[in-house]
């Protein structure tokens, strides 16, 4: 009999929260509830009630207020002072945490289900996934994707048949109520599996028992380790849980001015494996101000961070990043090559990495093999559109652009003159002028034009000392490098 801790782990941890998630994964449940609901602004956010009144500090409806508004809550304090600061979190920080980890149940009580279906697609979450809502909103989903795991409402075991012929349910769900076993035989006799509420009156050893006995298959409860116990006590084997997610990284502090701002080449990849969670994390630990994120997509539409089109150099496996799906990438070894230490490391998708670095970090993105629609619409779920520098083409950033003009844009130039001739243009926030032909004069046109100046030192272009100083005294606004921890030791030496 399966576990799912409803609304995380709430006799442990605030209800609806990442760290209820978190939780919930370290005690190797199988699924974790989530409530989605939409913001005024259309962000999907976890949230049971309406209104935000019984779990923050602050009151209303969630429908009527913004994401900002929502974020500046504190949903922790209201359960214990160790919590103080946790946020009402977006679906897809869950999504990016959850992935390879947990299973969601997915209530979805005010949100659009073909948007909840695109984002599970992008964390290749659609099998990991029983979504519960309406039979219309259910078939909706399934004429999207047939792959979907739909989840309806059943009653009672008279409706089990009726549910079978509409939507070929693999699960169904009796909500908060008595055992019923006539329905939990419907349900088995039409190759669904049921699920059955009993926080409450129900979370008890009895109640428990008397579930496995029937046959229910995975039990929703507000107190999870009494169910592990009498299900250990029972003799049913657990799954051991796999290792806790990391916490948060708390971005280091600064000496030099930050006048100029740092971009991290594919991470910290002196310290960490190149283009991982890893090396992304030793960027926020430095204090650093961008991660470059190297942004391809996979054989079945999934955009990963990886800078080569194979997966040979830096994992134990082998092809073309287009030609082979997420689930043949994820399995493989991205941090072995680098040191033991890493073994195991995975390629992270992008959705991943932005989960690591909101509010932490800044992301550059660049355009190696992936399309405009996608990445920008996984940035507006994350409410990053202002946090991102997009690097490409000036034909790639005018897509982004045409799709959202708040995301920053960043094209490259070699001279002067391309650099006037984007500032007539298109107009970006930045330009990235190349090492080669960086001089006082570019970051003049730029400037004169209302655009920041970048270039990037990394990759063998020049990342010594020398050179950093020479870029600074011509007054450059960003540099990406391979070795921040020099250009760090170069920074606090220039006032």
């Amino acid at each position: 009999m399966k576990i799912i801790g409803h609304r995380g782990v709430p006799s442990e941890t605030p209800r609806n929260t990442l760290a209820g998630l978190r939780r919930a994964s370290e005690l190797g449940l199988d699924y974790v509830e989530l409530d989605l609901r939409t913001t005024r602004d259309g962000k999907i956010v976890d949230i049971h009630n309406a209104t935000v009144d019984d779990t923050s500090n602050g009151k209303g409806q969630v429908s009527a207020m913004t994401l900002a508004e929502i974020r500046k809550l504190d949903a922790g304090s209201w359960f214990s002072p160790e919590f103080r600061g946790e946020r009402i979190p977006l679906f897809v920080e869950e999504l990016a945490l959850a992935t390879g980890r947990i299973k969601l149940y997915l209530d979805m009580k005010a949100v659009d289900a073909l948007q909840v279906l695109w984002l599970l697609q992008q964390f290749d979450m659609v099998g990991d996934a029983v979504c519960f809502t309406s039979p219309d909103q259910l078939e909706e989903m399934q004429d999207m994707n047939r792959a979907v795991q739909v989840m309806p409402h059943l009653g009672r075991a008279d409706d089990m048949a009726g549910l079978a012929a509409r939507l070929h349910p693999h699960y169904v769900e009796r909500g908060a109520g008595p055992l019923d076993q006539a329905a939990v035989d419907a349900a088995h006799a039409h190759g669904a599996q049921y699920f059955l509420d009993i926080q409450g009156a129900g979370d008890n050893e009895e109640n428990i028992l008397a579930c496995l006995r029937a046959g229910v298959d995975a039990v929703q409860t507000d107190h999870p380790r009494l169910v592990i116990d009498v299900l250990r006590r029972a003799g049913v084997e657990r799954p051991t849980p796999g290792p806790a997610p990391e916490p948060p990284p708390i971005p280091g502090a600064r000496a030099d001015s930050r006048r100029v701002k740092i971009i991290a080449h594919r991470g910290v990849a002196k310290r960490a494996p190149q283009n991982t969670l890893a090396s992304s994390r030793e960027a926020i630990l430095m204090g650093l101000d961008y991660i470059e994120v190297d942004a391809q997509t996979t054989a079945d539409g999934l955009v990963i961070d990886m800078h080569n089109d194979s997966v040979d150099r830096v994992t134990n496996g082998h092809g073309l990043v287009k030609e082979l799906t997420y689930k043949q990438i994820r399995v493989l070894d991205a941090g072995s090559w680098f040191s033991p230490k890493f073994k195991g490391t995975q390629v992270p998708l992008l959705g991943e990495v932005l989960a690591l670095a909101q509010n932490r970090i800044g992301i550059y993105i660049d355009w190696k093999n992936i399309e405009a629609g996608p990445m920008v619409r996984l940035l507006e779920a994350f409410d990053m559109t202002r946090d991102v520098l997009v690097h490409g083409s000036a034909d790639e950033c005018e897509a982004v652009r045409t799709i959202d003009p708040t995301v920053p844009l960043m094209p490259g130039a070699r001279s002067v003159e391309d650099v006037l001739a984007l500032a007539k243009g298109l107009h970006p926030q930045a330009v990235e002028v190349a090492s080669k032909t960086f001089s006082e004069q570019a970051v003049r046109a730029c400037h004169d034009n209302g655009m920041l100046c970048a270039t990037s030192l990394a990759g063998g272009r020049g990342d010594d000392p020398e050179n950093m100083r020479r870029v600074v005294a011509a007054g450059v606004d960003m540099i990406e490098t391979d070795n921040p921890e020099l250009l760090l030791e170069v920074l606090k030496s220039v006032r």
